[in-house]
């Protein structure tokens, strides 16, 4: 019977041994370090754990640790922490600690285990469940790069009877600013030929608009409805056969908008109102009206 109690104990010493030899036992050093779903900086963070907190990590991924923790909500979670912000304390295949012992699931030192738990029973993976790692929302993009075209329609009564409607094409950029807020800088191109009201001679218009407005996604996520406000300008040049008249426009602008993110590329659909009033000549005339257009192009 002594024998086979003894035979036991070594099994158990020699699985403890090559566990411990898989463990790498590390303590942060920073005063707030990020735990994060995937091993990359650009990932959303499950908790940020403070300084002098001991993790184990059983696996590393180029700079980054793998380690389990719990999140926010007291749940079991695997995340990922970037080698610059910790100690090695056991490298993996060392004699293990005294702190090794602590249990696998780290928690920061102002939590607490509920009372009604013996002290120094360590939580394992079957009591706190399955470990799995959080959802965070997508962020907001950082910036996008987008193509547009569409159709202007005047809200002039003399420049729609002379002009009408036109194909309009052009770019976007867009980039974040703080939280939902973003700037839209935007540039388009105008052409289209009519005839002059009185003796029915062709006329061109050229147009160049051009704005700049705050946006504001409403939501994050693949799906980014947005408003927007600013201010709009537009270098115009109007020729047929009594002359020829170019100068600058300044006005408003307002839109809104959906963004749909599918990886790296992005869709937009938008409905825009500008207003821009000029006086070429004695009358005074606008060179705004209502844009719709959808654009397509790169999200950041």
């Amino acid at each position: 019977m002594r024998k086979t109690i003894v035979f036991l104990a070594v099994l158990l010493l020699a699985a403890a041994a090559l566990s411990a030899q898989d463990v790498t036992l590390l303590k942060v050093k920073v005063q707030a370090a990020n735990v994060r779903v995937q091993p990359e900086m650009t990932s959303a963070v499950i908790k940020m754990i403070g300084l002098g907190t001991q993790l184990e990590s059983r696996r590393k991924v180029g700079d980054w640790y793998e380690v389990r923790i719990v999140d926010a909500e007291g749940k079991a979670a695997i995340g990922y922490i970037s080698g610059s912000v910790v100690d090695v304390v056991a490298p993996a295949g060392s004699q293990p600690a005294p702190a090794a012992k602590q249990p696998p699931i780290v928690k920061p030192a102002p939590e607490t285990k509920p009372a009604a738990e013996p002290p120094g029973r360590p939580e394992t993976p079957s009591q706190a469940g399955p470990a799995a790692p959080a959802k965070a929302p997508r962020a907001r993009p950082s910036a996008m790069i987008l193509g547009r075209y569409g159709t202007f329609a005047p809200s002039d009564a003399i420049f729609k009877e002379v002009y009408g409607s036109g194909s309009v094409m052009g770019g976007e950029l867009r980039f974040r600013l703080s939280g939902g807020f973003s700037l839209s800088l935007n540039g388009g191109y105008f052409k289209k030929k009519g005839a002059l009201t009185v003796t029915g001679d062709e006329t061109t218009m050229t147009m160049f608009p051009l704005e700049a407005m705050l946006v504001y996604h409403v939501l994050s996520g693949s799906l980014m409805p947005y408003v927007g406000a600013g201010g709009a300008f537009c270098r115009y040049t109007e020729e047929n056969a009594i002359g020829k008249v170019e100068g600058w426009g300044t006005g408003f602008a307002v839109c809104g908008g959906v963004t749909f993110r599918l990886g790296p590329l992005g869709l937009d659909a938008r409905a825009k109102y500008t207003s821009m009033k000029i006086k070429p000549l004695e009358d005074e005339a606008n060179l705004g009206g209502l844009t719709l257009s959808v654009g397509a192009g790169f999200v950041f």
